[in-house]
């Protein structure tokens, strides 16, 4: 018999409004990773979150959609639209 392991959820949540990028960078400077290269004016296409618990990745877009990678579970998935709902 097969043993299945979640190991990995990738969730969409979609926003009814577009985002202030800038904003959300600034208020979560510390989680966020993903930065521009080297010369490179920063341009705010996509902010890059990780969240320490629980453990996950979001990518924030300008239009209002986040994907959201790495939960393990349902309501830790339920959580990472919560936490973005706080910085929309």
């Amino acid at each position: 018999m097969a043993k299945i392991t979640i190991q990995n959820i990738i969730s969409t949540i979609t926003l009814e409004q577009e985002l202030d990028l800038e904003r959300i960078r600034n208020a979560c400077a510390k989680e966020c990773f993903f930065e521009t290269l080297t010369g490179r004016k920063y341009t705010f296409q996509v902010v890059a979150l990780r969240i320490p618990e629980p453990k996950m990745t979001l990518l924030i877009y300008k239009t209002g959609k986040v994907i959201s990678t790495g939960s393990k579970t349902i309501k830790d998935a339920e959580q990472s639209a919560n936490y973005v709902n706080g910085y929309s």
